[in-house]
């Protein structure tokens, strides 16, 4: 079988593998900027600023703005937001985030995004055509582009998905680099891996299992390999992340004591009814598409063809286990933390596939792009609400007290009243910064006396709708057949 199929040739790849990352590109530049502002976003999009000025000032130490640290995000935004901001002051008007041009920055900022990741999944695709066939490669980047969830968490400006690409990028880069003994791939991973941490420290997680790859390697120069990969990743850390050089021992100081908090639960923990111990479990049978879930079990229960024909994914696995193992040891769950656990299980599935018949290909192929579509008119443009039909969708999430909402729907609502209502006040006690870079109206968040509407929405600690000061429906906001934000107009308007 191996001989079979791990050396059969795809006519036409680079014409396929362009049309899937176009495919890629599409389906997440949709009416990008109008569609959701994360919960964090407006907060990364003011970091992003103000690494910008201290950039432009020289000023090395206020390069740290977070302690995630979100340096590659904010370094992708400098010319998006020098550009918009040199607009602003050609027609006049303060530069800054205002509603008149959040969307337009917002868009921008998040469509460079989707292109990096675009350009990281081409690298994917290229790295597994070599280390598995062409139809692995092919079918991974099919996947990956109409994985529902994935989709979502892509659209935001936010720092998981530049964590996850780069990562994984980097991940089969240095495998690829130890197959082929090639010290310029162990550079390269190094650079990669040096973007992943520094988009979510998060990331360092798997260092242990790149040193050990490295080490356990029989080729003589592994030595060589080690110090190179460490040398690159640290020069690429303290070259992009300047505060280091100035201030290390305060921000190594502060980044133990985050993670020291994610893992003593000092920061935020989720309320649901699941064991934590299955929570990232959990939420992947919540949150991968239907068709990947099954094929994932499929893969696993053909473990001795999956793993016994394509040895990389004995790697694959590894990584994966060491993820959700110390993610689950944590007590800070975060949903969209199970994001990096999709392009390894994936790859898994892509493999497995690859040596299926022909015709099994196709029918998965066509039932993925008919669920896509299915999932697409239940949830476009708000990909990243999607919870599986398997389990009830968004009205199953929230019976079992696992939905989340980090700004899905705000912008919506925002629009809503913007289209029929001026100057009226509007209380939004939750997301509101998911809300207030949309709205044209006066919105508050403390105390809403006088408010004219209430915005009130379910999340994770909200399993029922309760406004506090407005109590007729004005309309209500979510997927098809549910609902996930609420406005309610006050009887004094």
């Amino acid at each position: 079988m191996k001989d079979l199929t791990v050396k059969e040739k795809t006519k036409n790849f680079e014409h396929l593998a362009l049309i899937i990352i176009t495919t890629f590109i599409v389906v997440r530049s949709l009416g990008l900027g109008s569609d959701i502002s994360n919960s964090d976003a407006a907060r990364w999009h003011r970091r992003s600023e103000r690494f910008l000025e201290a950039v432009k000032d020289f000023n090395l130490k206020d390069t740290y703005q977070h302690y995630q640290p979100g340096v590659s995000l904010m370094w992708l935004s400098v010319p998006i937001r020098q550009a918009v901001h040199m607009y602003q002051r050609s027609l006049g008007v303060n530069a800054g985030l205002t509603p008149e041009f959040y969307p337009l920055l917002h868009g921008i900022s998040k469509l460079e995004i989707v292109l990096v990741l675009a350009f990281l999944l081409g690298i994917q695709m290229k790295l597994i055509k070599d280390l598995y066939n062409d139809q692995t490669a092919l079918l991974y980047g099919f996947f990956i582009s109409l994985e529902p969830y994935l989709i979502g968490i892509d659209r935001w400006f936010h720092l998981t998905s530049l964590e996850v690409y780069f990562g994984f990028t980097a991940f089969l880069l240095l495998l690829y680099g130890l197959n082929r003994s090639n010290v310029a791939n162990i550079r390269t991973s190094a650079f990669f891996y040096s973007l992943s941490i520094l988009s979510k420290f998060t990331s360092i997680l798997v260092l242990p299992l790149h040193l050990l790859l490295i080490l356990k390697n029989s080729n003589k120069k592994r030595i060589v390999f080690a110090l190179n990969f460490f040398v690159v990743l640290g020069v690429s850390v303290f070259v992009l992340f300047p505060a280091l050089v100035v201030d290390f021992n305060n921000i190594l100081t502060k980044l133990m004591e985050v993670g020291a908090g994610a893992a003593a639960d000092t920061i935020r923990q989720e309320s649901v009814f699941v064991s934590p111990y299955i929570y990232y479990l959990s939420i992947l049978v919540f949150k991968l598409s239907v068709v990947t879930l099954v094929m994932f079990c499929l893969a696993i229960l053909n473990s001795k063809i999956v793993f016994g024909t394509f040895k990389q994914n004995k790697y694959i696995l590894m990584y994966f286990l060491l993820y959700i193992v110390v993610l689950t040891l944590f007590k800070q769950k975060i949903d969209r933390y199970s994001l990096v656990f999709i392009s390894p299980i994936i790859l898994l599935i892509s493999s497995f596939v690859s040596i299926t018949p022909v015709i099994f290909r196709k029918s998965l192929v066509t039932m993925t792009i008919l669920f896509f579509l299915i999932i697409s008119f239940m949830y476009y443009p708000v990909y990243s609400a999607y919870y599986s039909p398997l389990l009830g969708g968004t009205v199953g999430a929230q019976k079992f007290r696992i939905y989340d909402n980090s700004g899905e729907y705000f912008a919506q609502a925002a629009q809503y009243l913007n289209s029929n209502y001026t100057d009226v006040k509007v209380y939004v006690p939750n997301n509101i910064e998911s809300f207030s870079y949309f709205s044209h109206n006066v919105n508050v968040a403390d105390y809403g006396a006088g408010a004219h509407f209430e915005v009130v929405s379910y999340d994770t600690d909200r399993p029922k709708l309760e406004p506090k000061l407005c109590h007729t429906l004005e309309k209500s906001f979510g997927p098809l057949y549910s609902t996930s934000v609420v406005i309610f107009k006050c009887e004094n308007f």
